[in-house]
């Protein structure tokens, strides 16, 4: 019989644990982390069996990396670095993801269908125009705008200053802003 391990461990206990190979520590820490990681992996991919993939080469990662993992530091950095880089790395080998940057809520238009379709052709050209976004804007936009990342945790996450994660966010926006007017969904009074 195990030991109990209550589920309120602080991320130095988590990582102790998890450093001596516990089965329980590694089961509370992709626990806790899952949600993060799988979220992150799906606004990459825009698919679920492929974020599926992607989350357990994290988790395969998260294992082989922990012996390096610095003692005393939090996990959730640590567990981010590794999850865009292995998204990163994914995308290099595949195509441009599915990603939907705004969510476009149907309820809004009422059970009109000319409005629901209008919507929907929207959505659609919205996502091309972020799969078409250069990679490093096409993440710093998703780290900023769907994770919710302040700039400061954007450089930290892209290894680069904050004013080149404010280049890349300008960028991408008005790239962005230019392919939606090229498609008719952004007008000019917007």
């Amino acid at each position: 019989m195990g030991v109990f391990i209550p589920l309120s461990v602080s991320d130095q206990e988590l990582a102790k644990l998890c450093k001596k190979n516990r089965k329980e520590g590694y089961e509370l820490l992709f626990g806790r982390f899952q949600r993060y990681i799988y979220s992150v992996c799906y606004s990459y991919t825009g698919a679920r069996e492929e974020a599926l993939d992607l989350t357990q080469e994290v988790y395969l990662k998260i294992y082989r990396a922990m012996q390096s993992f610095e003692e005393g530091r939090p996990l959730l950095p640590w567990i981010k670095r590794i999850t865009v880089n292995t998204c990163l790395n994914h995308q290099r080998q595949q195509r441009p993801p599915e990603v939907a940057l705004l969510e476009i809520h149907e309820a809004d238009s009422g059970s009109n269908p000319e409005v629901v379709l209008v919507r929907e052709n929207d959505h659609k050209a919205l996502q091309a125009a972020i799969r078409q976004l250069p990679e490093r804007e096409r993440m710093a936009m998703v780290l900023r705008h769907m994770k919710g990342l302040s700039y400061d945790e954007v450089a930290g996450m892209m290894s680069c200053p904050l004013g080149t994660v404010k280049t890349y966010l300008y960028r991408g926006r008005k790239m962005l802003r230019q392919a939606l007017r090229d498609n008719g969904v952004w007008g000019d009074d917007i």
